[in-house]
């Protein structure tokens, strides 16, 4: 009887110790689409991957030993983070492989979270290679709209 005790108490100990989410922690999808959020949260601190696939068309990779894949697909992964009071959060990150920064708000509810495009600009990098990112998100908010609706999945 003192082990399972022993045993409970001490389980109960490290899973505390190994806790550090929120209310909002978990993966977000964007309905009908391949795209999802992952959020973390720590205190008032949020970080959040942004995983999309989009088509991919004259991209090659070198696998080594003369071979090549051309992809069907690119798998992207965009990171932003940001500070979070009470449900809403605003969140910067870098875009377009690092071409543009963005500045996004969230909005949590206990099942879903409400993602508006506020402001985006263009890094030294996008300048480098001529990116007009202004013109990027409008194409963004054309063909996704100013704000998403992503649905808590887990």
């Amino acid at each position: 009887m003192l082990f399972r005790f022993f045993i409970t108490a001490l389980a109960s100990l490290f899973s505390n110790l190994a806790m550090a989410g929120g209310p909002y922690d978990g993966i977000y999808n964007l309905p009908n689409t391949p795209e999802y959020l992952s959020v973390h949260q720590n205190g008032t601190r949020l970080i959040v991957g942004w995983f999309s696939t989009i088509p991919a068309t004259g991209i090659s990779f070198n696998l080594g030993s003369g071979q090549n894949l051309p992809p069907n697909r690119m798998d992207i992964w965009d990171l932003f983070s940001g500070v979070i009071s009470g449900n809403s959060a605003r969140l910067t990150g870098e875009v377009a492989y690092g071409s543009c920064n963005s500045t996004l708000d969230a909005a949590f509810t206990a099942s879903s979270v409400t993602i508006t495009q506020k402001f985006i600009n263009t890094t030294s990098l996008g300048n480098y290679f001529g990116i007009d990112c202004p013109s990027y998100q409008q194409f963004l908010v054309d063909t996704k709209g100013l704000s998403q609706n992503w649905v808590k999945a887990f």
